[in-house]
């Protein structure tokens, strides 16, 4: 028997201790006064891919009704990372003299969609004794069982009407 252990999509651990380091590192510099100059300048761009593309993620599950299994596609998080980019680097020092530009921030931006990507874009795992991962037995979608219904999928109509 699988049992599918579900924890929320915004309650992952990871995810909160990206938050929690975002928000630690906020209090730090802002309400203690500490500055660390290299942690200053990287770890928010470094943190707002992962914590950014996770929200698209839930927004897509959620709001849009997207599968529980639904990931982001390659394509969708470069067009955020290039978006965020854009609009952060580009737009933002043109609207305001708070906001600088530097590359740098657009390479930790990269970096944290790779390592998004690599790491946190996984479909939810089956668990069977204990199992995880590669091992799990996971839960077949209809599109990929031997038959639909108990008849043999090759046998299916797939709305093809053509006479042969």
């Amino acid at each position: 028997m699988i049992e599918r252990i579900q924890i929320p999509l915004l309650a992952r651990p990871w995810f909160l201790s990206l938050v929690a380091v975002g928000l630690i590192h906020q209090l730090a510099q802002k309400v203690l006064g500490w500055n660390i100059p290299i942690v200053h300048a990287y770890l928010d761009p470094l943190l707002f891919m992962p914590i950014l593309l996770h929200l698209t993620l839930w927004e897509r599950r959620v709001l849009f009704r997207a599968l529980d299994d639904y990931q982001l596609e390659w394509w969708r998080i470069v067009a955020i990372f290039i978006l965020a980019s854009v609009v952060a680097e580009m737009v933002f020092p043109r609207l305001s003299t708070r906001f600088t530009a530097d590359p740098y921030d657009v390479a930790c931006y990269g970096l944290g969609a790779i390592l998004y990507w690599m790491f946190a874009n996984r479909r939810p795992t089956a668990r069977l004794s204990g199992r995880s991962g590669e091992d799990a037995i996971p839960e077949k979608r209809p599109d990929e069982c031997e038959s639909i219904g108990g008849v043999p999928r090759h046998l299916v109509s797939h709305g093809d009407t053509k006479s042969h």
